[in-house]
């Protein structure tokens, strides 16, 4: 039976200026970085089409360079300049069309952020020659090999700075109308003109970048005159932007607060959201995780990559087609690899066993959900998918090598994450040193308690008895107001998990020390996600100490040192997030029983969620 569609808003027809949209989804603006030398590839045309056939009203474009090469940040971005791009645009508004959306092209002229014209020698135009230095303390957490490739795409060079003349405004509001012209005679629907991000007209609106004594400076009215001077006076509906949730959206426009709603990268985890939207079946859209793996890759100029969807920017790799032999693929562990395998592996038409030796599924992703909440979508969605599809799923099932071997499995997938150790110092076995297993344990009531305090043992049963254990939302719910740990808590390790937990534990009254071995914390965090992490742990009152090393553990501390200075912090709990490696030991023990293994996720390299799901990919892929 067909359901009826739950977003009556969203899905209507709308209308900009003269054009009709199918309906308020829009893509916006992103950079995929699939040009070669400002012309539209095939596969930047595959990448805007696979959202249009997803139902995708509008696409906009990424950055088109109305000036190309000069004012670029990459020469992988479209540009507008030259009547030798017209055809690649024309490709690109055919193809959308066909696929029944519509195709705005944003313009742009990158200002301060034209990243070639610093490898070509040229100065930067901008309002007013830039002042100060800039705050470049979150690179304290980049790796030596971001910073290499960071610097490798302005080839080393320093950038240099002019600042626009009267003739050089002019000559900026003819490219942008020149470059409308070629978009109009490609085929293109609208233009978008960037005015943010640093670019030339946002330089211009910013009071901190425009320092100007002219009629283009001071007053907003004048920082905004070059803005304007294409377009006198507008009156377009409302885009609403920023990590927009189809709910959310349905809501803005409900309200006439929006008129469309741009879910981008949303967009670029499912094209097929506004389809699933339209067919009822909103629980079957793909979520972003707001990891920011996508946007970190333009940092250096490479094509954006999706911690969840692995064919983003390569879209040929669907679809998974069925095959003609199906298979009988037992996959041990139900963590997000071993849901991820046994999803695709599925909808190929294999038979499927999944085996873990716990009471639920998610595996490391139900414990991520806690610290991070976007985990926790991930995670309904990949259980609503596994349990749609006709899946063996045993719980509270131990693999071994003699069990699998009696299934008779003509593939066996190991995805049993990764191995938690304890830290080789005095005092490393104490009940209060807690690895990920035995706080996962404590938190969810479930798995190893033998380590655990017999009063936090007893409150983790009672908090499973409740139900309360079952849910990642009502954990953190419960845990603002009663948190069975130490006042004092000390991290040793912060990496991705124990960056997280120091920021959760923080928020709910402990006072958190994280020790971290290295320099850099939040590997293997993207950047922007990594950078904001660091802040928000310092600003919720965690202690950092980095190049710190453990020395021993007591019942009342941490005794660490940091250069050649010892240090103590108190702690009546210690969670050890540092002693994380992949390991298949059940891999091995299966060679030669069964036909056919593969070792994927974190137990054939820890790369987490990202690591998980790609790898479960390559290897459905063969199946």
């Amino acid at each position: 039976m067909t359901r009826k569609p739950a977003f009556p808003h969203l899905l209507a027809p709308g209308t900009i200026g003269p054009v009709t949209v199918p309906n308020r989804v829009v893509l916006p603006a992103m950079d995929m970085n699939l040009c070669a030398d400002g012309e539209i590839e095939q596969e930047d045309i595959e990448h805007f089409v696979a959202r249009a056939a997803g139902g995708t009203g509008l696409i906009i474009t990424g950055c088109c360079a109305v000036a190309y090469p000069v004012g670029c940040a990459s020469t992988k971005e479209p540009g507008l300049s030259e009547d030798r791009f017209i055809p690649g645009l024309r490709a690109l508004a055919d193809a959308v069309h066909a696929a029944g959306s519509k195709l705005c092209v944003q313009m742009t002229h990158h200002g301060k952020i034209a990243r070639i014209d610093t490898v070509e020698g040229r100065p930067l135009l901008v309002p007013s020659a830039p002042s100060g230095s800039a705050d470049l303390s979150a690179l304290a957490d980049n790796t030596s090999d971001e910073m290499r490739k960071m610097a490798a795409v302005t080839g080393g060079k320093q950038a240099t700075y002019r600042e626009a003349t009267q003739d050089d405004i002019d000559w900026v509001v003819r490219c942008f109308a020149s470059a409308a012209r070629r978009v109009r005679a490609a085929g293109g629907d609208a233009v978008e003109i960037h005015c943010a991000h640093g670019y030339i007209l946002g330089g211009f609106l910013s009071r901190a970048d425009n320092k100007r004594t002219d009629g283009y400076g001071g007053a907003l009215a004048n920082r905004a005159r070059l803005a304007v001077e294409v377009k006198k006076a507008v009156s377009i509906p409302v885009i609403t932007v920023g990590r927009v949730l189809p709910e959310v959206g349905e809501k803005a426009i409900a309200e006439g607060r929006a008129d469309f709603a741009a879910m981008g990268r949303q967009l670029l985890a499912d094209p097929e959201l506004v389809n699933k939207l339209a067919a009822g079946t909103p629980e079957n859209v793909r979520p972003c995780i707001n990891c920011y793996v996508c946007v970190q890759e333009n940092f250096w100029d490479d094509t954006p990559i999706c911690a969840v969807n692995p064919a983003l920017g390569n879209e040929k790799l669907l679809p998974l087609s069925p095959v003609s032999t199906p298979k009988h693929v037992v996959i041990v562990g139900a963590g997000p690899g071993g849901l991820e395998v046994a999803r695709l592996a599925a909808e190929r038409r294999h038979r499927i066993t999944l085996l873990d030796k716990t009471d639920r599924l998610g595996g490391t992703l139900w414990f991520a959900s806690l610290t991070t909440p976007d985990n926790q979508r991930l995670l309904n969605w990949l259980k609503v998918q596994v349990e749609r599809l006709d899946i063996d799923i045993r719980l509270n099932t131990e693999a071994t090598a003699a069990s699998i071997a009696a299934l008779n499995p003509d593939v066996v997938v190991v995805a049993t994450g990764a191995v938690r150790g304890r830290p080789g110092v005095p005092g490393g076995d104490l009940p209060h040193v807690h690895t990920g297993d035995t706080l996962r344990a404590l938190m969810t009531g479930s798995g190893d308690v033998s380590q655990v305090p017999p009063l936090l043992r007893t409150i983790a049963k009672l908090g499973k008895l409740s139900g309360i254990t079952r849910s990642p939302a009502a954990i953190r719910t419960v845990t603002r107001r009663f948190l069975p740990m130490g006042k004092n808590v000390v991290v040793i390790g912060g990496s991705l998990v124990g960056l997280e937990l120091s920021e959760f534990l923080a928020e709910r009254g402990r006072n958190v020390t994280l020790l971290e071995e290295g320099q850099q914390l939040g590997v293997p965090m993207a950047m922007p996600r990594r950078w904001t992490a660091v802040r928000h742990a310092s600003e919720h009152g965690v202690t950092i100490h980095r190049h710190a090393t453990v020395q021993r553990i007591t019942k009342q501390d941490v005794e660490f040192r940091v250069a050649d200075k010892t240090m103590t912090a108190p702690a009546n709990m210690v969670v050890v997030a540092s002693k994380v490696s992949a390991q298949a030991s059940l891999a091995e023990a299966l060679e030669g029983a069964v036909p056919e293994v593969h070792v994927i996720g974190d137990a054939a390299e820890v790369d987490y969620i990202q690591g998980a799901i790609h790898s479960a990919w390559k290897v459905a892929a063969k199946l």
